[in-house]
């Protein structure tokens, strides 16, 4: 039996309140790579978990998501949600950054994590020779 992880709701509003305008991406946690980048204000980041419950899946890329997300919860796992950059001031820059995220993950592969490692956000740094992240100002 899958057994769902379940977020404390007042712990998800908490943190839907302090991230204002953000991207995101769902993560497979069994191979660390990203399946879908989207956009959001809210409790947007939770509300492909409870379609992928309710909704039948219709539309090819919601009923991909959709199907992927079930996959996941099939095999006892749960998508990993990985906040990409938040508090951005207008819908035009986090529109900006979502469609970067997208064209950046269609055009550079990422690689499955090794078994049984961690893929965590900045785990791989040292991969750029970036030695400033610019304006992100603790938000990305």
């Amino acid at each position: 039996m899958t057994v769902s992880k379940r977020i404390d709701p007042k712990v998800q509003q908490q943190v839907a309140n302090e991230l204002g305008l953000y991207v995101y991406m769902l993560v497979d946690p069994a191979t660390g790579i990203p399946f879908y980048v989207g956009k959001g204000q809210g409790e947007r980041f939770a509300a492909h978990g409870n379609d992928a419950m309710l909704n039948d899946g219709d539309d090819d890329e919601a009923g991909a998501k959709i199907n992927r997300i079930r996959a996941i919860r099939a095999a006892g796992g749960e998508p990993e949600i990985w906040i990409i950059r938040h508090g951005m001031k207008n819908k035009l820059e986090y529109t900006s950054v979502e469609a970067a995220c997208i064209d950046l993950l269609r055009s550079m592969p990422v690689l499955q994590k090794p078994t049984r490692g961690v893929r965590v956000p900045e785990g791989i740094s040292d991969q750029l020779t970036n030695a400033r992240r610019e304006a992100s100002n603790g938000h990305g």
